[in-house]
C-alpha cells in the first residue's frame, strides 16, 4: 500500500516514499512532486469492475491492462514500445499473490484512505482543487462590496423570487471575474464565439425596411395631396 492505495510488488524502491510539497511551495516545487507521482502511478494495481457490498474491491496487475511490460505476464511483451519494464520482477511468484494471478480483491479494511484518484497525480490535484475555486467564488458573491447575496441583504420571500435572484447574482459576478481576468492578464486569448453563424443577407432586409418606409412615406404625401383642396 502506498498513499492509501495498492501497488504492484514491482514499484521502484524510490517511489516508495514521495514527499508532498509543503503548503506555500511553488508552482514549479509542486509540478515536480506531480511528476514523479504520475511515473509511479503506472505501477499502481488498476481497480476491475464495481465495489462488493462490503467495500471489497478487485483489482488487476499493471502488466495486464498495458501500463508496464513484465516477464510475469508473458501478454505484456506485445505492449508498444517506450512501456516501462517492471524493475527486478521475479521469474516465481508465491501462491495468493498479485503476481501469481490475474486478479486480487482487497477488503475496504485493507484501503482506508483509497481515492478515486491517485493521491497526488495531476488528476488528484485537478479534482481536489476545485474546492478552493468553489470557495472563493462562494466568498466573492457574498462580499457586501458587490453582489452581497447574505442573510439579511435579501428583503423577500418564496423559492422562485431567491432563485431568480440568486441566477442573476451569480451571472453578475461571473461578468466580474471576466472583466477582472481580462484587465490583469489583456494578452489572454480570447473564448471563440459559439452558436449560430451571422446572416450574410442581413443587409437586404435592412434595405427592404428602408424601401417600405419610402413607400410610405410616397402614399402619405400621395394621400395628402388628394385631399389637399385645389388651388
Amino acid at each position: 500500500m502506498i498513499d492509501g492505495n495498492p501497488f504492484s510488488p514491482a514499484t521502484p524502491t524510490k517511489w516508495h516514499n514521495i514527499t508532498p510539497p509543503p503548503v506555500n511551495a511553488t508552482n514549479a516545487v509542486k509540478l515536480a512532486y506531480q511528476a514523479e507521482v504520475n511515473k509511479r502511478a503506472m505501477f499502481a494495481l488498476v481497480p476491475h469492475g464495481r465495489r462488493d457490498a462490503n467495500g471489497a474491491h478487485n483489482f488487476q496487475c499493471p502488466a495486464q491492462v498495458g501500463n508496464i511490460k513484465c516477464p510475469l505476464v508473458p501478454a505484456s511483451k506485445a505492449w508498444p514500445v517506450g512501456t516501462r519494464l517492471a524493475q527486478g520482477p521475479a521469474t516465481k511468484s508465491p501462491s495468493g499473490k498479485v503476481c501469481s494471478q490475474k486478479f486480487v480483491k482487497f477488503d475496504a479494511t485493507d484501503m482506508p484512505l483509497s481515492q478515486r484518484d491517485l493521491f497526488g497525480t495531476s488528476a488528484w490535484y485537478q479534482s481536489y482543487t476545485r474546492r478552493n475555486l468553489v470557495e472563493g467564488f462562494f466568498g466573492s458573491l457574498k462580499n457586501n462590496g458587490v453582489e452581497g447575496v447574505r442573510p439579511g441583504n435579501v428583503r423577500m420571500r418564496g423559492l422562485v423570487k431567491h432563485g431568480l435572484f440568486i441566477a442573476v447574482a451569480t451571472a453578475a459576478a461571473n461578468l466580474r471575474h471576466v472583466e477582472s481576468f481580462r484587465a490583469r492578464n489583456p494578452q489572454a486569448p480570447k473564448r471563440v464565439r459559439r452558436g449560430r453563424p451571422l446572416k450574410t443577407n442581413l443587409h437586404r432586409y435592412k434595405e427592404q425596411i428602408n424601401m417600405s418606409g419610402i413607400r410610405q412615406e410616397a402614399f402619405v404625401k400621395a394621400v395628402m395631396a388628394a385631399s389637399s383642396p385645389p388651388s
